[in-house]
């Protein structure tokens, strides 16, 4: 088990902090994450997001305090009232330039990795606009596609490094986004994060008690996402044509990250299943089709996400999905053919 082990840190997040990288949420946070040795990391899509959101507000500040000191030029010798360049174009340039640095040195407490395009699936991207799937949603769905990119580059990140990452963001279509891959973990704040990277994991025996009581919920899951698998036979001789009935023997399971309200965990579980299988045999009328029902027990495998109340009650499952797609079987009309 593993809490994660980077984090992604939303443009909402900062947005909600109004950029002021000495407030609670963001000082208390720091030292949490370096004592767990979190990677930052820092997607380019979203670091010119948060680049052009900091010049944008520089620029409202600016328009307001001109406005004031045309309604109360009184106030002229107020200290840092008056303008203290020679012209608004100046001070402009020097506003931005303080915005930038103190970007600068709030990044300069982590460990950040930088997320280029040269593992950005556009075709996957563009799938999820065609489908309208989070973080596209109706309406503004233009304006989604930086939230896209990053989370299409975490998603690659997290499987090329084999790692879990904390993924903080007030956006809710950027929490459905993330519950479609076990790797990324889903905060809505900073302090959720902090809670957890600052505790001893005392809550791992209450999540696998809840685990346990809802265990059929896993069940139904698999029962349903087995409907998305390609069972065929190891000879060429037998074709399947689905199956008839499916028993489960019992899922284990283990918690390997732990979210906020939420958990991934890795399974595996016995399905005993009764397959149509047919086939051809020569006869005395000739060649004839064959059809039976064939009994075999099948060994999967696989990663779900769970979702739990604040009272360590499991809600339902977010997401499942087995190693496999293509299962090979080995139960014959005759017994056992490999």
């Amino acid at each position: 088990m593993s809490t994660p082990t980077a984090v992604f840190i939303d443009t909402s997040i900062f947005d909600s902090q109004q950029y002021n990288f000495q407030s609670i949420a963001l000082t208390t946070f720091v030292p949490a994450c370096a004592k767990r040795q979190l990677a930052l990391l820092l997607p380019d899509p979203t670091e010119r997001e948060i680049k052009r959101h900091l010049r944008n507000r520089v620029a409202e500040v600016l328009t307001a305090v001109e406005g004031a000191r045309r309604k109360a030029p009184f106030l002229a010798r107020l200290k840092g009232f008056a303008r203290e360049f020679s012209s608004p174009e100046i001070e402009a340039f020097e506003a931005e330039k303080l915005a930038h640095q103190e970007w600068t040195v709030f990044l300069k407490q982590f460990t950040v990795v930088r997320l280029g395009y040269n593992a950005l699936d556009v075709e996957k991207v563009m799938r999820w606009y065609d489908r309208v799937e989070a973080p596209f949603n109706e309406g503004k769905k233009r304006k989604e596609f930086p939230d896209a990119f990053a989370i299409q580059m975490l998603d690659a990140h997290a499987q090329k490094e084999k790692l879990y990452i904390a993924v903080v963001s007030g956006d809710q279509d950027l929490k459905l986004a993330c519950q479609r891959y076990s790797g990324l973990l889903y905060f809505q704040t900073l302090p959720r994060l902090t809670e957890l990277l600052l505790s001893d994991d005392a809550r791992v025996e209450q999540l696998r008690l809840a685990i346990q009581d809802k265990a059929s919920l896993i069940e139904e899951a698999i029962f349903e996402e087995l409907q998305a698998l390609d069972f065929r036979h190891r000879s060429d001789r037998f074709e399947v044509h689905g199956y008839d009935s499916v028993e489960s023997e019992g899922v284990n399971t283990s918690i390997v990250a732990i979210g906020d309200g939420e958990c991934t965990v890795a399974f595996d579980t016995v399905q005993a299943m009764e397959f149509d299988m047919r086939w051809e045999d020569d006869t005395e009328d000739g060649v004839r089709t064959f059809q039976r029902d064939v009994k075999e027990r099948v060994e999967l495998s696989g990663i779900a996400k769970l979702a739990f109340t604040k009272d360590f009650v499991m809600s339902e499952v977010s997401l499942l999905t087995f190693d496999q797609r293509s299962v090979p079987l080995s139960e014959t009309p005759y017994g056992m053919w490999w």
